[in-house]
């Protein structure tokens, strides 16, 4: 405790104090208050010393007017086109962090007019405080760095546009092996890609796709810094570097660029165990996973997944055995009754598989294709179950906060293949439209359109948002098609009727979503997080209720995760209400209390 929640006494050294009184007078005058005091008073108590600092700020100093001074025709013609987003206004507060500010503004302007040597220290400032009433005349100036000699700046480095000459993409550090190799270089579009071995690692249509930089253009360092954030979003490499280079440039005004990679370990294996203990009820299980991320040297990643999960769980009845009934145990007095095994597979790929990827639009907007595919059978005391689920969609950012997300297919299919007769009982005495339908054959044929707004990063700021709303549509189409051609109808117990697909109903509905959440940063280690999520989920005519896979719960008691376990209630309490999307969320029934666990995904 003395080590990890106690502090050190703290000695009284008098330099400290004094060098404290400075940094505190420092800090004012950069904020503008040129007449600040700062003094301090010692007052010693037995071993013990009171320090107390005396801060006068006075009157803050304001900038009455701001010039600027160019000796580059051309560049002072784009500072004046730019200079209504100066960051710097007559009347504002004289700021050390503003004069930064705008140095950083007008660099990030020439640079992406392609000055690739112009750097912030060509921006000085002359403040003159002369005009008195405690007002700052201010001129900006933009010239040669100071240790150079004097001259204009035209005709120097910084002073130049630059464009790219030739290209390199060098991805030939593979292993202490291979670099006894010779490396050895492929031309694509004019981009030299080095490599070793017989073939590349990366295939160069795959890397050039993530490159925003070509032979020829005039450099623009947004476009280099996107290219970087590419290649390293990509996941494939453990580091990026590019580099810029007028050594055996063609002219004066060209420059090389290189683009050095260092690939990362394409392939891994893990696995992962769990014990449970649910109410006295026992389980296991294991999960497999294994990645690879360069498929088919595309950089798209494959990751599959095996669960195996065993559990002991109690029958509607009441009983833990249940031999003889057409759905036999994993063996008479066996500890688990209960067997969960499911593989999973995604494949994801950075960019669009169709031709609209080729747009340029789409490459800035770092296009994602994921392709999903889950299998998952249960075995339970009550009834077996098997699910089946395929998803296919695209993901790109509009912006730096918004993002999309289409997934024109999903299809899942959900069968019962088995019921005991003493849930089958239940199901009919309890006349449950929903219930039944969760332990129904059916199918879910559906898209999503999913929308996210999110202006958190790696910068803090004051205010934060997120924003995540989502349309999902089921079964729609097919019921168009079936009343448009008027294909044979099946008619339930009930007398409603519907269409099927290879002999299994399917679900019909629309359903939207919306998370709004909202977070007030107050200080470094704290801050407040509000949350509102909604939803609406309406059942069309093909399907009468909402599926199991899709429905809004409550429930007495949650228990939420990927693959959670819920034990039903006796009485139907709202604790919480959370769509079950996505992962899996929270699902409730009002059940008698020896109700089973449920699996829910």
């Amino acid at each position: 405790m003395r080590e990890v929640v106690g502090e050190a006494p703290v000695v009284f050294d008098s330099t400290l104090t004094a060098r404290t009184r400075e940094q505190m007078l420092l800090y004012l005058l950069r904020e503008g208050y040129f007449e600040a005091r700062v003094t301090d008073t010692v007052e010693l108590k037995g071993r013990k010393a009171h320090v107390t600092y005396h801060v006068d700020a006075g009157e803050p100093y304001r900038l009455d007017t701001v010039r600027y001074t160019v000796d580059h025709a051309a560049i002072e013609e784009y500072v004046e086109r730019t200079w209504e987003g100066s960051m710097l206004k007559p009347g504002d507060r004289f700021r050390a962090e503003r004069l930064d500010a705008e140095r950083d503004r007008i660099t990030g302007i020439l640079k992406g007019l392609g000055y690739l040597y112009f750097t912030r220290e060509q921006v000085s400032y002359d403040a003159d405080t002369a005009v008195g009433d405690r007002k700052v005349s201010l001129a900006l100036r933009i010239d040669r760095s100071p240790g150079q000699p004097p001259g204009p700046l035209w005709g120097t480095p910084e002073g130049t546009i630059f464009y790219l000459d030739k290209m390199t993409v060098d991805a030939s550090s593979l292993s202490a092996q291979a670099e006894t190799t010779k490396p050895d270089t492929m031309v694509h579009e004019g981009i030299s890609f080095r490599y070793r071995g017989r073939k590349p690692a990366y295939r160069p249509q795959a890397l050039e796709s993530a490159l925003f930089v070509h032979p020829g253009d005039r450099f623009d360092q947004r476009m280099s810094d996107l290219t970087y954030k590419r290649l390293t979003n990509l996941r494939v490499f453990d580091r990026v570097d590019m580099v810029y280079d007028t050594v055996g440039a063609a002219a004066r005004d060209r420059v090389n660029c290189a683009v050095r990679l260092l690939p990362a370990s394409q392939q891994n294996l893990s696995a992962e165990g769990f014990a449970t203990n649910r109410g006295g009820f026992l389980g296991t299980s294991i999960s497999l996973s294994y990645r690879h991320r360069n498929l088919f040297r595309s950089m798209g990643s494959l990751q599959a997944q095996l669960t195996l999960g065993l559990e002991a769980q109690q029958s509607f009845t009441g009983e833990t055995t249940n031999a003889g009934d057409g759905n036999p145990l994993l063996g008479r007095g066996a500890l688990f009754n209960t067997i969960e095994i499911g593989p999973e597979i995604t494949l994801r790929f950075p960019q669009f598989l169709l031709p609209i990827s080729r747009k340029r639009f789409a490459r800035s907007s770092a296009p994602r294709t994921t392709l999903g595919l889950l299998y998952n059978y249960q075995r339970r005391p009550d009834y077996n179950r098997t699910l089946a689920k395929l998803s296919f969609g695209y993901e790109w950012n509009e912006s730096r906060t918004k993002t999309w997300t289409l997934n024109p297919v999903e299809v899942n299919i959900i069968r019962i293949p088995y019921r005991s007769p003493e849930f089958q009982d239940y199901l009919v005495q309890t006349n449950d439209p929903v219930l039944i339908d969760s332990y129904t054959d059916h199918l879910i044929l559906g898209n999503r359109l999913m929308f996210t707004f999110n202006t958190q990063d790696k910068t803090q700021k004051r205010d934060e948002f997120f924003v995540r709303t989502y349309l999902e549509s089921s079964g729609n189409l097919m019921r168009l098609i079936g009343n448009t051609f008027s294909l044979p109808q099946t008619t339930d117990t009930a007398g409603n009727t519907f269409y099927t697909l290879t002999g299994v109903r399917f679900a019909q509905f629309l359903k939207v979503d919306a998370d709004l959440r909202y977070y007030r940063r107050i200080h470094e280690k704290s801050s407040l997080a509000f949350r509102v999520a909604g939803g609406v989920g309406i059942p069309l005519n093909n399907l009468g209720v909402l599926p199991f896979e899709t429905s809004y719960f409550v429930g007495e008691r949650t228990v939420c995760g990927r693959g959670a376990h819920v034990r039903s209630a006796r009485a139907l309490t709202l604790a919480s209400w959370w769509p079950s999307t996505g992962s899996v969320k929270c699902a409730w029934k009002p059940m008698p209390s020896t109700a089973s666990t449920d699996r829910v995904r």
